[in-house]
Order: C-alpha cells, then sequence, then structure tokens
C-alpha cells in the first residue's frame, strides 16, 4: 500500500487533478453562493455545504473509479503482477492494499475540500454533527466506487476498457436508478401509489447521502439547502408508499447495506482473479 502511495505522490499527474478539484469546487461554491445571495429565505451556510455535499459526491464518481480501474491489469501489463503473487503476499493482501491506497487517495481529495467546508461554516448556520456525518459517508460512497474499479480492473484486461465498466457500474446506479424508478411506472394503474418502487432509488449514492445526512438547518424542509431538500422530499416520497405522512420511515439503511454488500462483491471477485493457481483462464489470459 505504500508503495502504490509513494507512486501516486511522485508523479505529477496526482498533483495536478487534485488541483483541478480544488479549483472546481471552488468556482462551483461560489456560484451557488452567488445563485443564494439574492434570496433573504436562504441561509447561506447550510444552503453552501449541502451544494458542496452534492458536488463532491458527483465528481467523486468521476474521479475515484480511476483511481482503480488499472490497479491490477495495469501490474499484469507491465508484468510486475507475477512480482507480487511470487512474494509472501496473499491474493486478499494485494486486493486490501490496492484498495486502501486508493481510499486514502480519496481520503486526501475529500480532506482538500476542507477549506472550503470551512468558508460555508464562516456563513453561519451548519450543523457540525451533520457535516461530520456527510463526509463519513462521503468516504464511505469513496471506498465503494474505489471497490467497484478494483474488480473492474479484474476482470478486464485493458486499462481503457476497465474504467468504462467501472464507469458503467457507476452509471447504473446514480443515472440508471431513477431512470429504472420512473419506468416502472409505465404500464402501472392512474392513481397507483409508490408502493415498494422506492427500492429502485435506494442504491443511489446521492438518494444515501441527501437520506441520511442529518438536516443542516434547524429544521428540514424543501428549502433551506439541496441537501437537506432532497432529503425531505425522499422521506416524503417513502412516507406516500405507506401512508405513514406523520412518520417518514428512512431509506437511507437498505442503499448502504446494498452498497457494501457490492463493495464486498466487488472485492472478493478481485481477491478471487489474484489467486495463484489460477482454476480456469480464457484462451490467450495469463495469470501475471
Amino acid at each position: 500500500m505504500v508503495s502504490e502511495l509513494r507512486q501516486r505522490l511522485r508523479g505529477a499527474r496526482w498533483w495536478v487533478v487534485l488541483g483541478l478539484w480544488f479549483l472546481v469546487l471552488l468556482g462551483l461554491l461560489a456560484l451557488a453562493r452567488a445563485a443564494a445571495s439574492g434570496t433573504a429565505s436562504i441561509e447561506l451556510g447550510p444552503f453552501m455545504f449541502g451544494s458542496l455535499a452534492l458536488f463532491v459526491l458527483s465528481l467523486a464518481c468521476l474521479v475515484v473509479p480511476s483511481l482503480t480501474s488499472g490497479a491490477i491489469n495495469g501490474e499484469r501489463q507491465a508484468g510486475t503482477m507475477a512480482v507480487l503473487q511470487a512474494t509472501l503476499l496473499r491474493p486478499w493482501e494485494i486486493a486490501l492494499a490496492k484498495l486502501g491506497a486508493a481510499v486514502l487517495t480519496a481520503a486526501a481529495f475529500l480532506a482538500a475540500t476542507l477549506p472550503l467546508a470551512l468558508w460555508c461554516f464562516a456563513e453561519g448556520g451548519v450543523n457540525a454533527g451533520a457535516a461530520l456525518v456527510t463526509y463519513l459517508l462521503l468516504l464511505v460512497t469513496s471506498t465503494v466506487l474505489a471497490a467497484i474499479g478494483l474488480a473492474a480492473s479484474a476482470l478486464v484486461r485493458r486499462g481503457a476498457l476497465a474504467a468504462v465498466a467501472a464507469y458503467a457500474v457507476v452509471f447504473a446506479l446514480t443515472i440508471g436508478t431513477p431512470i429504472v424508478f420512473g419506468l416502472s411506472f409505465i404500464g402501472a394503474g392512474e392513481g397507483s401509489g409508490i408502493g415498494s418502487r422506492w427500492v429502485l432509488l435506494a442504491p443511489n449514492p446521492v438518494v444515501v447521502l441527501a437520506d441520511a445526512v442529518p438536516p443542516l438547518t434547524r429544521e428540514r424542509t424543501e428549502l433551506g439547502d439541496p441537501l437537506g431538500g432532497l432529503g425531505f422530499l425522499l422521506r416524503e416520497l417513502r412516507s406516500d408508499s405507506f401512508g405513514q405522512p406523520g412518520n417518514p420511515p428512512a431509506i437511507w439503511p437498505v442503499g448502504l447495506g446494498f452498497q457494501i454488500i457490492l463493495a464486498a462483491l466487488a472485492t472478493t471477485l478481485a481477491v478471487d482473479r489474484l489467486r495463484v493457481p489460477a482454476r480456469r483462464l480464457r484462451p490467450g489470459e495469463r495469470v501475471a
């Protein structure tokens, strides 16, 4: 894992990406502040922090899978995977080391957003506990995204195709789930309720984040901050499906559980592909 981290730190590309990450988020946060500054009913601090959380999650879905999509197939193409497999390192140790290095790198990207979070706190009105939960969930989501990229690198030999496969899974989670949710109403009778269709939205990382984070303001409403507003709408959506408007249940435990299971399965798959001797290989494929 230390070797993986040193390789990232020695390359100039990593620092360039980190700098671009910060500048893009700074620009987006400034735009969010400018958009909310003209509305007296919106508290700037919670609105800015909620916007920042959604911006960070969106960029993480683009950046984090690439941290591991070439972790295993890159070693095989360079001919260095055999060296690792010939050491005393076990397959699960190799896989977890690569995953751990990617998670620490993602944590560095999250740490780079702390000055922006402090800017939100300086505007006032941000709940510190909610902010802490937000960052913890962003780290968990980053771990899931890194595990997806790791599995893609273990399954697909070519780095570009592995990245495409990883992003396809991420697309299915983020964009595909609301599309399937909408399509599930086709053919349903007029006036039919949500029912159990909310399960289709549960794995979405945006849904999990918005539903799990406590209110950034004193009361969760549609207004105030985009993250809290989305969470409010999600609670109302599921409460309508059960007919309990006074006690809307939470969606995030189901979604977070699905993501953790997905990350565990992806990591297990990567470990299995690193086992030597391999039980089965495609024609022309080599172990290392």
